[in-house]
């Protein structure tokens, strides 16, 4: 299913008969029919731009994570082993990724409108690192949710009023989300630490935050890069003046079940305004129903 929605996004758009304008009816999705959970796009590295910084060899068979692709094995055991080493980008294969993504991004960056931005943390984590929590068949369904929504979004945000900013890890741009820059589907990428919301420019941050108006954040996890990312974020603007959309927000925790429950905990645990939470569709251009309101209290 998930593979079926994102290659919708990703077809080309055939302007002379006005699909540019013609929303992708993501409704017509069944979730409940979760046998077609096909993960084949996030299994192996996507973009040809990137293809010769692969240092795994792609084995179709093989079931590796997104980070796996683009960092030494050695390097990844000496990590694994030791917690006080981190795998990052500050050897000479991680600078030429970092060099190779910042290129990518240059060339297809859009120009953004100013009265509101989107910044989705690491949107698509889950599914290039942590496969096996689908394991979970409500977390599978949340997962699905999540990203259907999410795609939702990609595609029939109101442009005219929002810009869309990812803030992603080098390895997983190079492996998917730069796609969706080059598809024009979304506008700019903000490049993070490994396995970190945090930026490593904060200049990048500066310059999509201080000037719009509304500033609304989601990705993942909940508890950790989604945290990180919004703290970068609250150096620029207050932490009450953004908004939040919880259905586009995914827990590393798989006991969380629904929106609802992520609600409380950006509330509860990470301080963002109560009142200040946004549902998809009033994020979308075609969309105009919301939700009710979510309760703080259990």
């Amino acid at each position: 299913m998930i593979k079926k929605v994102i290659q919708k996004l990703l077809e080309p758009k055939d302007t002379s008969r006005g699909d540019i304008d013609r929303p992708f009816d993501l409704e017509s999705i069944d979730l409940d029919d979760l046998g077609e959970l096909d993960l084949d796009l996030f299994s192996q590295p996507q973009n040809p731009f990137f293809h010769d910084l692969v240092q795994m060899p792609c084995n179709p068979e093989d079931d590796y994570t997104g980070i796996q692709f683009f960092h030494d094995p050695e390097e990844l055991e000496l990590s694994a082993q030791n917690e006080n080493i981190e795998v990052g980008y500050d050897t000479a294969k991680g600078k030429l990724l970092l060099e190779r993504c910042g290129n990518h991004r240059t060339k297809f960056r859009q120009t953004m409108p100013q009265q509101g931005v989107i910044l989705v943390v690491h949107p698509l984590y889950t599914l290039f690192e942590h496969r096996e929590r689908l394991c979970d068949e409500s977390y599978k369904r949340l997962v699905a949710e999540y990203v259907t929504k999410l795609c939702r979004l990609v595609e029939n945000r109101n442009r005219d009023r929002y810009a869309l900013v990812i803030m992603e890890m080098a390895e997983h741009y190079a492996m998917f989300t730069s796609f969706l820059l080059e598809a024009g589907l979304v506008d700019d990428v903000i490049f993070t630490k490994h396995d970190h919301g945090t930026p490593l420019n904060e200049s990048q941050v500066a310059n999509r935050v201080r000037s719009p108006r509304e500033i609304v954040v989601c990705g993942s996890y909940l508890e950790y890069c989604f945290e990180s990312g919004v703290n970068s974020i609250t150096a620029f603007k207050d932490k009450g003046e953004l908004f939040h959309a919880p259905e586009i927000i995914l827990p590393a925790d798989i006991t969380i079940e629904s929106p609802r429950d992520v609600y409380r905990r950006v509330v509860n645990d990470q301080g963002l305004n109560p009142a200040n939470w946004v549902s998809v569709n009033s994020l979308c251009r075609r969309y105009t129903r919301s939700m009710p309101a979510y309760p703080v209290s259990a």
